[in-house]
């Protein structure tokens, strides 16, 4: 039976996020049960060494992160739209762009590596940059995939390395940093080289890199966009906790980070969305879809009038108790202005995490996000701080709540008059 491209693009839409929810939960139990156990088996001097390398890891992902949204959208726009040639240069342009971001991120390492201070710290962050560089650099193919919507695959090698992983920390024998972390981020890095290779052996062909000056230029203008909305992002969550430190205290700073690490795992779920549909958007605009686009236009009406309504019904819940559930010990002393910053706050960031694939599809709507969250960011920090002196974390919380109503606003006026517009 001959499906339409209508039904076949939600189809394969919802592949990705059935087979994404699997490595979801994979990672889970990694996050909810593999870190506690390397918490407990480690003493508290490697423990943190070990928490110091996940943070130089973490930065080194944002750059791959950033060109990896580049990929998709240049190739999903080309499978949409361009021939067998067109398809080729972009993934050999990838290629290229990939092996650059890894000399980039090469040498950022070693300057980490140089300046580190003792000689243990030093090995513990060449072995871990390394096998982040490995991931990386590999993770081109899950790209490629979420490009040509066959995700699914990537997903299963994934959920893979998730048990793996998770087996690995639960059996293997260590008492360093260093142990640890040749099975933390050993373990992902050999998955990800492993769906690599199933991903050439599947195309039968391996792509020369290409680095062609101006399309270089074009991908790591486009990846700057990209990586000042990452950063922004990373500001608003982690920044803003250690200028509240600053202002306010441990207490506070302990307070307020709990509250939003809470809204981070919340809203980190929306990727099995996210993450599919800015290829199907691009597919659906290069096939004149207008009611693709009209069903994509009322879903977000939607999914933001619903966010409107939980920021009200939030606050009644605190007072029922059922935040309690969710912010555990830090429930009971979080006042009612900070559970309305709460709810605004996370309503907010899953509105923004919600609508950005459709922003992501052009240059200038890209740029024209990145630029206004680095922005309202920016102020909210400020303000942030200076209202922190006075009132602690609700200061920072009300302020980062305003920051990220502010980038939604924004976003949900550029949806409806330029973005998701037949």
């Amino acid at each position: 039976m001959k499906v339409g491209p209508t039904k076949l693009r939600n189809l394969l839409f919802a592949r990705s996020i059935l087979f994404g929810s699997f490595t979801k939960l994979g990672g889970a139990l990694v996050v909810v049960l593999g870190l506690p156990l390397i918490a407990n088996a480690l003493p508290l001097q490697e423990y943190s060494q070990f928490l110091i390398a996940m943070s130089a890891s973490s930065f080194m992902t944002i750059l791959y992160g950033a060109v990896g949204r580049v990929v998709v959208r240049d190739l999903s726009s080309v499978l949409s739209s361009g021939g067998s040639a067109d398809v080729s240069k972009t993934r050999a342009e990838a290629l290229g762009i990939y092996i650059f971001t890894t000399v980039v991120v090469f040498v950022i390492s070693a300057v980490l590596v140089l300046i580190s201070g003792s000689s243990s710290t030093r090995w513990l962050l060449t072995v871990v940059l390394i096998l982040t560089m490995a991931y990386g650099f590999f993770q081109q193919a899950e790209v490629l995939r979420v490009a040509s919507r066959t995700d699914h695959v990537s997903s299963l090698w994934m959920l893979l390395a998730n048990i793996f992983l998770f087996l690995a920390i639960l059996f293997v024998p260590y008492n360093t940093a260093l142990g640890v972390s040749f099975v933390y981020f050993g373990v992902p890095a050999i998955f990800q080289i492993a769906a690599a290779v199933h991903l050439v052996i599947s195309l039968r062909s391996i792509e020369r890199p290409r680095f062609k000056l101006k399309s270089l230029m074009a991908q790591l203008i486009s990846s700057l966009d990209f990586l000042v909305y990452s950063v922004a992002d990373y500001l608003k969550i982690f920044l803003s906790g250690i200028l509240l430190g600053i202002a306010s205290g441990e207490v506070d700073y302990a307070k307020y980070t709990t509250i939003v690490l809470v809204v981070a795992r919340l809203v980190n779920p929306l990727s099995l969305i996210t993450r599919p549909l800015l290829p199907a958007y691009i597919d659906a605009r290069a096939a004149g879809d207008t009611q693709w686009i009209r069903s994509a236009r009322t879903w977000c009406t939607l999914l933001l009038g619903g966010g409107g309504a939980a920021i009200l019904i939030l606050p009644i819940l605190h007072n029922a108790g059922v935040l309690n559930l969710v912010l555990q010990r830090e429930a009971d002393a979080i006042t009612l202005v900070e559970v309305i910053s709460f709810s605004v706050f996370l309503c907010s960031h899953a509105g923004i995490a919600l609508v950005s694939p459709f922003f992501f599809a052009t240059r200038r709507m890209t740029r024209a996000l990145a630029h206004t969250s680095l922005l309202a960011v920016t102020v909210s920090l400020l303000l942030g701080y200076c209202l922190a002196l006075h009132f602690g974390a609700a200061g920072m919380l009300f302020a980062t709540a305003l920051g990220s109503l502010a980038i939604v606003l924004m976003a949900s006026y550029y949806l409806y008059t330029e973005v998701l517009v037949c």
